[in-house]
């Protein structure tokens, strides 16, 4: 009892600061660390990091960065639906061409059209991050992707996908896995090298706790190879791309296979990579101090230019 207060407790604390607006007919809950709105000088002086979190995770992922970098940047993080505490029924699919409109609406919405910003993701809101830079290359000054999912056929979890992709069978299937908390918890054991702490855990195992996250979550894992047009034009925007790219992988498990990684490297124009040794699916999450100094370089180095 104890234990679950304190959780409890770390859970208020985070989203005590959040606002909360509706996209896309969905409730959608943000934490945006500027002072207030509409923007004040201090605002306009400090760079925009808009940062993405991972698939089966939510806008906690960024608890550090908002802890260590609110002097340095305003950090603005969605929990995007149906994770976290934005809303679990979706009026839409949740496929990667939906979500990608859903993108452009919360960035209408939450920043003004006239300032640029960085952006930050993890591993499956990569995607949606370089195809919004592809289509307003003007508006980001770099982007820095962890565990980049990029190309979903070079992943060792490809039959996965595929098993998970056949229509009907794949999401009821996936939703009666979600069902049992042993086998999240296992998945997050599996994904990641390093223990999340509990607070983290208890956070990112919520959406599983109600039937309509469930269903929502298993809907969204099956789509996530469909739509190959989309994954198509996404390939052949990566060398146009003129912002600094930064890729980083954890070097003990990942998506890619290592021998990949310099052939995706190679698919930029501005990039830069490296793999965080000891270190697994989740680099936002388990090597947090490292993924900031990577951020504050990029900021440093655009200030330099």
């Amino acid at each position: 009892m104890r234990k679950t207060s304190l959780l409890e407790d770390q859970y208020q604390t985070f989203y005590q600061k959040h606002h909360r607006i509706q996209v896309m007919g969905v409730d959608v809950v943000y934490l945006d660390t500027g002072t207030c709105q509409p923007w004040q000088e201090d605002d306009a002086r400090r760079p925009i990091v808009i940062a993405l979190h991972g698939f089966a995770t939510c806008g906690y992922m960024y608890r550090h960065w908002i802890q260590k970098l609110s002097q340095s940047a305003r950090i603005m993080v969605p929990d995007i639906p149906p994770y976290g505490e934005s809303g679990k029924v979706l009026s839409w699919k949740p496929s990667y061409p939906n979500y990608a409109q859903w993108l452009d609406a919360f960035i209408d919405l939450v920043v003004p059209a006239n300032r640029q910003f960085y952006f930050v993701a993890q591993d499956w809101s990569v995607p949606l991050a370089v195809s919004w830079a592809a289509r307003h290359p003007q508006r980001l000054k770099g982007l820095l992707l962890f565990s980049p999912f990029l190309h979903p056929e070079r992943s060792f979890l490809l039959p996965g996908f595929f098993a998970s992709s056949v229509p009907f069978l794949g999401s009821f299937a996936l939703e009666t896995l979600f069902n049992r908390p042993d086998i999240i918890e296992r998945i997050f054991d599996i994904c990641t090298k390093r223990n999340l702490d509990a607070t983290a855990q208890h956070i990112y195992m919520m959406p599983f706790n109600s039937k309509e996250g469930r269903k929502t979550i298993a809907h969204h894992a099956s789509l996530l190879i469909r739509h190959p047009m989309f994954w198509i034009k996404l390939w052949r925007r990566l060398g146009h791309l003129d912002m600094p790219v930064s890729l980083i992988f954890g070097a003990e498990r990942d998506f890619m296979l290592p021998k990949d990684v310099p052939k995706l490297a190679k698919q930029f124009h501005n990039v830069s990579y490296r793999s965080l040794p000891g270190v697994g699916f989740l680099p936002v999450e388990e090597a947090a101090d490292a993924c900031i100094s990577e951020m504050l370089s990029m900021i440093a180095l655009e200030k330099i230019g």
